[in-house]
């Protein structure tokens, strides 16, 4: 049987008692049908999921991965050079899924891309909450700014920054900015090792999916330490 997460499920999961309009009509416009998994099926998920846990597939995070990043971003300018699309820069790393994990159980998506409608409500909610009243919101590890761009549908009265280790990161979002006329721009910016931005108290500083490629708690409160940020931090 086919189930759909409710306005309650959000709620619940923001930690609130009750959503905005906006945030609530953006639930309405995704996909967000699930069903239960039979016990067999579950538990060879979570067999899947043990096994690739201990199998060292995944990257240990660090500086050396820089190059890896230079790589995923400069494909991703090339697509968007060539296609001029805003779907060229979805990051690559929102890959369609089968099963997800819901109220510590797995559950099996109904729709492939539920990952990015999530996104999409998580992003109204969090201006909706945060983000109204500020003039420039600064994203950290932005990449190919998809998450600016997003933003800027919701609302279109900020100034956005992209800020980015990847200098083809940045160039694709200045060449976004150009193309389609936003008011956003894209910075160089090293999370290992943090420069001075000067952030005022009518600006916000966002980051998704970004500090956990910074591999050490000490560099993670070094970033917030010197950025002095004066401001709503949402990490």
């Amino acid at each position: 049987m086919i189930q759909t997460l409710t306005l309650k499920d959000f709620a619940d999961f923001f930690g609130v008692d009750q959503l905005d309009s906006q945030t609530a009509q953006s639930i309405d416009q995704g996909s967000f049908g699930y069903r239960q998994l039979p016990e067999s099926e579950r538990d060879s998920v979570i067999l899947t999921v043990l096994q690739a846990l201990e199998s060292g597939q995944f990257d240990t995070v660090s500086e050396q991965r820089r190059s890896l990043w230079e790589r995923n971003w400069s494909s991703a300018l090339q697509r968007f050079t060539e296609e001029q699309h805003l779907d060229a820069i979805v990051p690559p790393f929102f890959k369609p899924i089968t099963w997800f994990r819901l109220y510590q159980n797995y559950v099996a998506a109904v729709d492939p891309r539920i990952e990015l409608d999530f996104l999409t409500v998580l992003r109204t909610w969090i201006h909706h909450q945060f983000l109204q009243d500020c003039h420039t919101v600064y994203e950290f590890g932005a990449g190919s700014a998809y998450h600016l761009v997003q933003l800027h549908r919701i609302a279109q009265q900020h100034r956005l920054v992209g800020l980015d280790w990847s200098e083809s990161a940045v160039r694709l979002t200045n060449e976004i900015a150009e193309r389609y006329q936003l008011p956003l721009s894209g910075q160089l910016f090293d999370l290992y090792q943090p420069s001075h931005l000067d952030i005022n108290s009518r600006d916000a500083a966002l980051t998704v999916c970004s500090l956990e490629q910074v591999r050490s708690e000490e560099h993670t409160s070094e970033l917030q330490s010197r950025l002095h940020l004066v401001c709503r931090l949402l990490l």
